[in-house]
């Protein structure tokens, strides 16, 4: 009998063969993802230098998405205020990207215009400095 091993990216297309005694792989596939992340401030040119690489190399940009964030109008009005709350925000997302980016199921380069990382080492780092945490 020939089975394809479910829910294993790693043996995405793999066929097995089952016998009484042990099961053989046949043709397995490993997948290797290669992730590239940018980071840096507001304005810096992260989304600029993404699109670049990703045009220049052909790999697979991913944007951070920027159509809903429930605190950004209130950030603007009260940064101190709302600091916290929005940075606690963006590292939910970029978590959440981060998991997607496991799961891919071909081989693949990833630039990435922001990381996990920027929010405390870039972000919460520079508003510290300039006293906007409450």
């Amino acid at each position: 009998m020939y089975k394809q091993k479910p829910d294993d990216p790693t043996f995405d297309t793999a066929l097995f063969v089952l016998t009484d005694k042990k099961t053989v792989i046949l043709q397995p596939k490993t997948i290797i993802i290669v992730h590239i992340a940018i980071a840096g401030n507001i304005g810096s040119g992260k989304t600029t230098l993404t699109e670049m690489l990703a045009k220049h190399y052909g790999w697979e940009p991913k944007y951070e998405a920027v159509d809903y964030n429930p605190y950004l109008e209130d950030y603007y009005k009260d940064i101190p205020r709302w600091s916290f709350n929005m940075e606690v925000f963006f590292l939910k997302e970029r978590f959440k990207d981060l998991l997607q980016l496991t799961r891919c199921s071909k081989q693949q380069t990833i630039v990435q215009d922001r990381t996990i990382y920027e929010g405390v080492y870039v972000f919460t780092k520079k508003q510290l400095q300039d006293g906007q945490y409450d």
